[in-house]
């Protein structure tokens, strides 16, 4: 997942990646008295890297409804 992707299906099979992660990451942290700080930090690292692909694809579908 380290290259830049421009194609939307590839996009969205990026994104759909991401939410799987997510996913299980919460999944892990059914126990409460397991919990630690390092695995809310896991799930806000995974949000903030997913919001900047998306600030990414928006300007790329942008720009291609301008072509």
């Amino acid at each position: 997942m380290g290259t830049p992707v421009h194609e939307k299906k590839r996009q969205i099979h990026y994104l759909k990646q991401k939410m799987t992660l997510m996913q299980e990451a919460l999944g892990e942290m059914e126990n409460e008295s397991d919990l630690q700080k390092g695995d809310i930090e896991r799930i806000e690292k995974i949000l903030q890297d997913t919001a900047v692909k998306l600030r990414q694809f928006k300007q790329d579908w942008k720009e291609n409804e301008e072509r």
